[in-house]
């Protein structure tokens, strides 16, 4: 296992505010990747400014940091309103999807988030503004979310009927959202990781 994990800043940080404009700074230049040592890695992730490049990436740093108050704190020193302290859209993937749940889908362009939708099968035709394709990537994570905690309560009609779908479960006569739930907790098949 490496010492060391690649990170991908999500925004343009300066390590030490004191060196701000000295030749000492060092900065960390949003769209960029890194490769740091585990801690510093992860505490970057933890403070939502940047993500794991890869998977492995995350698996290796996850935790090198025991700095847990980290994110929040950084939070609160950009935005002192609290108003951040949302969970996060990924719930620990990333739609920024980074593994870490710590992006913040607002600050990816249209662009980024069009490439995301398309990474994670989130269908956004007919979405015309980026508030509704953060809206629909968000929702997209809920639900999976959902669905691999067998939360299906927490899904609406048509999300149930498209997972029914998606698994070929016969819904045949059901149409109470009850039917459809224990159809699903019956006959839902998870993917098998390998």
């Amino acid at each position: 296992m490496s010492d060391k994990a690649s990170i991908t800043f999500d925004e343009t940080r300066v390590v030490d505010d004191d060196r701000k404009g000295t030749p000492d700074e060092v900065r960390f230049e949003e769209g960029l990747t890194y490769e740091l040592p585990l801690r510093s890695a992860d505490r970057w992730v933890k403070r939502g400014a940047a993500h794991f490049t890869t998977e492995e990436d995350a698996a290796n740093a996850r935790g090198a940091s025991s700095d847990v108050a980290l994110n929040l704190q950084d939070q609160d020193r950009r935005d002192p309103s609290g108003a951040r302290r949302q969970p996060a859209a990924t719930g620990g993937q990333a739609a920024g999807s980074n593994g870490n749940g710590a992006s913040d889908l607002s600050k990816k362009t249209v662009a980024e988030l069009k490439a995301l939708a398309g990474s994670l099968g989130v269908d956004i035709s007919g979405l015309t503004t980026k508030a509704e394709i953060v809206a629909a990537i968000e929702r997209d994570v809920q639900i999976k979310s959902a669905i691999a905690a067998g939360n299906f309560e927490d899904m609406t009609v048509a999300e149930l009927e498209k997972v029914a779908a998606d698994q070929e479960i016969d819904l045949t006569g059901k149409s109470e959202k009850a039917e459809i739930i224990e159809a699903l907790k019956a006959g839902y098949k998870p993917a098998v990781a390998g």
